[in-house]
């Protein structure tokens, strides 16, 4: 794509291959960066779990110290709600790109299925992620009120 001025002084237009190629770069890339948030984010919950069902010092810390109990629910909870403004955040700007490929109407959609977001596919980012924390919260308050031991 030549980013060159023209004559004129104004930028000269991007053909709609460029275009279509540049869009379906980004779909691409915005899929990868999805699945991979989508992959970390549920390993560090797991681990999360795991360490307050396994560690019998984690436990009894967070069991006696009210303040680093509340600290672990609210940082808990900032993290899972960072998460998914991020998702969404980036769910949105994969539509905005889809849209932009769409009216480009440079090939048949058949093409470039795979880059397609049904729209239903906000949840499947975010369930995952949200029972995980909902598990790793309920172990918290188990272990804050002592029945988690």
């Amino acid at each position: 794509m030549d980013t060159s001025q023209s004559a004129a002084g104004s930028p000269q237009v991007a053909s709609r291959k460029d275009r279509f190629d540049l869009c379906v770069g980004m779909l691409k890339a915005y899929y990868d960066a999805l699945e991979g948030r989508l992959e970390k984010s549920v390993a560090l919950l797991v681990v999360v779990v795991g360490w307050l069902v396994t560690s019998d010092k984690a436990r009894a810390a967070l069991a006696g110290v009210p303040v680093l109990f509340w600290c672990a629910v609210v940082t808990l909870t900032a993290v899972v709600a960072l998460y998914c403004w991020n998702i969404v955040h980036w769910v949105r700007r994969f539509r905005e790109v889809q849209a932009s490929v769409d009216e480009l109407k440079y090939v048949e959609h058949e093409y470039y299925t795979r880059y397609r977001f049904p729209s239903w596919v906000i949840s499947t980012y975010l369930a995952p992620v949200l029972l995980l924390y909902a598990f790793a919260v309920g172990c918290l308050i188990l272990v804050g009120l002592g029945r988690l031991q």
